[in-house]
């Protein structure tokens, strides 16, 4: 249980915004997922901080939220997810690095790239997701980030599990249009079937083609499906909860898994509680 002076406390914290069993496919790339206790939006470092210190007095776990692909079990997660706002966003140039906000769209931080004739981030055009999911994916040559750890924000060398990402610094150099672009193109060849991306489940490099090869475009449980022209990514067609996403994912595992002797690599962990039948 959440205590209810807890709540208010954190509601009287300016830049904050709290929600109290929030529905987290509300906030999924899957449309799908249970309610967490608590989830917490601050605008600044200073709101993020005082909430950190408040879930902390309270004995509440602080789990990161980096972007939308999350999926929570349909009986709920406890704790809170906590995530930047305004301060999450943004970029800026300095020297040979650009700060970019944990929750700024990774296809608007090549294109800005591009336009500003910078090496480094070319290969996540197109690609859908925040700064924050590429960071912890690997994805970014990321050189410090500013985190909340704990209860205060600073500057780390390295990201842990448990620190709320607020912004990184990104290593680019300059460069001529025409290489970005070559690096452009041949990054969204490199990247096609390749997870984390709009709702894929495999982290795999063919799980694209084996997925097709094994018969699955198409193939859905309930009103989760799997992608037409994207069999990596599972598509919610209305009413899919997080049951039947995992359901799905299982099966077209387990068919690659017959028809060619590979075992796909999930690239997605739901978290929480199964709900009770």
């Amino acid at each position: 249980m959440i205590p209810v002076s807890l709540v208010t406390a954190l509601a009287a914290i300016e830049g904050l915004a709290v929600r109290r069993n929030e529905a987290m496919a509300h906030h999924s790339v899957w449309r799908a997922g249970g309610p967490v206790q608590l989830w917490i939006c601050g605008e600044t470092e200073q709101a993020l901080a005082a909430a950190a210190v408040a879930l902390r007095e309270s004995g509440v776990r602080v789990r990161p939220l980096d972007g939308l692909r999350l999926l929570v079990h349909d009986g709920g997660l406890e704790g809170a997810l906590v995530r930047p706002g305004r301060v999450g966003t943004g970029l800026a140039l300095a020297g040979d690095r650009v700060t970019v906000g944990a929750w700024e769209s990774v296809a608007v931080l090549a294109r800005w790239c591009e336009r500003e004739a910078l090496h480094g981030v070319a290969h996540l055009a197109g690609r859908s997701g925040t700064v924050g999911e590429a960071a912890r994916a690997g994805a970014l040559d990321v050189l410090s980030a500013r985190v909340l750890r704990g209860t205060r924000c600073s500057t780390v060398q390295s990201i842990s599990d448990n620190n709320v990402l607020i912004s990184v610094d990104v290593a680019v150099e300059r460069g001529r249009t025409a290489e970005l672009e070559a690096e452009r193109l041949a990054g969204v060849e490199a990247r096609r079937g390749v997870g984390p991306g709009p709702a894929h489940m495999f982290a795999d490099g063919r799980s694209a083609s084996l997925l097709a090869e094994s018969g699955l475009c198409a193939v859905r449980v309930r009103d989760a499906r799997v992608g037409t022209r994207e069999p990596n990514a599972i598509l919610n067609q209305g009413h899919a909860n997080t049951s039947d996403v995992l359901l799905l994912a299982r099966l077209m595992r387990d068919r690659v898994d017959q028809a060619t002797g590979v075992s796909l690599t999930p690239s997605i962990k739901a978290l929480g509680r199964k709900k009770k039948r």
